[in-house]
């Protein structure tokens, strides 16, 4: 019977004249432990897993996520939040900006999900009402694997702060 723990193990080959080979091993037996779902991500604009193309400006706008500004820009750069998902899990998905009145109402947000999924969502960040809150982009299932949410600057220009997933038990992709 395999028990947890560290053994040897010996292995005796006899061949059909007699000859004997013999080989010494160390087993370590564990525990299986399967990965869990992590119930909330969030990567903010400075954190790792974070690229970005082109020129991003700090903001000025006021109410930005966590501890760094927000970014913005408007001329076509892109802006990625990478994450991990261990377990096939289904989430609701957020993103965090500063809105301005010089911010584009057509900002694009690429959501990458269930293994090449991914789905567009466009947000109006013109609108100084939306300030200081998380904004739902929708609810997708995501496959085991890396991911990502990626944010296209457009003329007006848009803003890059945060991305927040949380996990729900149901699952669907709407948007």
């Amino acid at each position: 019977s395999s028990q947890i723990g560290t053994h040897n193990v010996s292995i005796k080959v006899v061949d059909g004249f007699g000859g004997e080979a013999y080989q010494e091993y160390v087993l370590t037996v564990t525990a299986f432990q399967p990965p869990v779902p992590i119930d909330e991500i969030i990567v903010d604009d400075a954190d790792d897993g974070v690229e970005r193309t082109g020129t991003w400006y700090e903001s000025s706008g006021t109410g930005f996520y966590g501890d760094t500004v927000s970014l913005y820009n408007n001329n076509g750069g892109t802006f990625t939040w990478n994450f991990t998902i261990p377990v096939a899990t289904t989430y609701d998905v957020y993103t965090w900006w500063t809105p301005h009145t010089l911010r584009s109402n057509d900002v694009p947000y690429t959501i990458h999900y269930n293994l090449d999924s991914e789905a567009v969502v466009r947000v109006d960040q013109s609108d100084e009402s939306l300030a200081n809150n998380w904004h739902y982009l929708g609810t997708y299932d995501f496959s085991v694997g890396e991911h990502f949410i990626l944010l296209t600057g457009v003329e007006g220009n848009s803003n890059a702060d945060a991305i927040k997933l949380t996990r729900v038990d149901t699952p669907s992709n709407t948007a």
